[in-house]
């Protein structure tokens, strides 16, 4: 009942005296027998219970390995996106810089163009020059008569405006 050993004395007389009792070796043997069948019951829970915790552990592992699985699929597919986002912006820049260059290209054909007649013009100038230059010093009196020439040129063109309108008035005046 108090579950102590008690000598024989305190049995009879003392504290204990009235209590139920049983030997110390039948003491011990169901002792013994409590705690291995205690002891069992208690490894078997420690066991289901370490099962149990494996089972989480092993759960945890698997939804680790899923989600770590499922991150590294979506970082792939947002790296791919970014790089088709990236090589889209790239072939867009690359077409800007064509354009740019064949509008630049078409624009030195045309300033090329532009230089190639101003040099005719400077070379047709130039010989126009050289003839001038050769006339001025060969032949100063071919220019003043050829001055004259267009003076007398343009006071016959003014006589001869004079005289037709002077035919135009002539049938008013016979009238």
């Amino acid at each position: 009942q108090c579950k102590m050993l008690v000598c024989n004395r305190c049995c009879l007389f003392g504290h204990h005296s009235g209590h139920p009792r049983i030997p110390a070796s039948e003491a011990y043997s169901q002792v013994r027998e409590d705690l291995a069948g205690k002891a069992a019951e208690r490894l078997q829970r420690l066991a289901a219970k370490c099962n149990a915790c494996d089972d989480r552990m092993q759960g945890e592992r698997d939804r680790v390995a899923k989600s770590r699985s499922a991150m590294k699929k979506s970082l792939r597919s947002s790296v791919k996106a970014l790089r088709d986002m990236l090589n889209q912006k790239q072939n867009e820049l690359m077409e800007v810089i064509r354009e740019e260059e064949e509008t630049k290209l078409k624009h030195v054909a045309d300033m090329t163009g532009s230089l190639v007649h101003v040099r005719k013009e400077l070379a047709e100038a130039s010989k126009t020059l050289t003839v001038v230059t050769q006339v001025t010093k060969d032949c100063p009196f071919v220019l003043e008569s050829a001055n004259a020439l267009e003076s007398c040129a343009a006071g016959m063109e003014t006589t001869l405006r004079d005289i037709d309108d002077h035919i135009t008035t002539l049938p008013q005046v016979a009238a």
